[in-house]
């Protein structure tokens, strides 16, 4: 892969983990990663997860493991942009059914 379009493919990987993130009800970094790892202390992954949101890397396998152990996501949205095999709940917020004029 090009390194123009690796840095692409990070960036849309980060606008995914953001737009997951928030999808799950989570505005804050912190308290996503708390209730995802179960531990208080999450500065050095709140790092991690601020690099991986804003595309500078690609985000660790323990991450994405956790991801789909404790909310059903997988790596293939993750990493590709296929939901199909989203949680239900999870896909119809990421991708809400246009409403109809009525």
């Amino acid at each position: 892969m090009a390194p123009d379009s690796e840095s692409a493919h990070r960036r849309e990987i980060g606008r995914r983990l953001r737009r997951t993130r928030e999808a799950l009800g989570y505005s804050k970094r912190p308290q996503f990663l708390r209730d995802l790892l179960g531990q208080q202390e999450v500065d050095y992954e709140r790092d991690n997860l601020e690099k991986w949101e804003s595309g500078v890397a690609e985000p660790a396998t323990w991450f994405l493991r956790e991801l789909r152990r404790q909310y059903g996501i997988t790596s293939d949205w993750i990493l590709l942009g296929e939901p199909e095999r989203l949680p239900v709940d999870l896909y119809n917020k990421l991708f809400p059914a246009p409403r109809r004029a009525g």
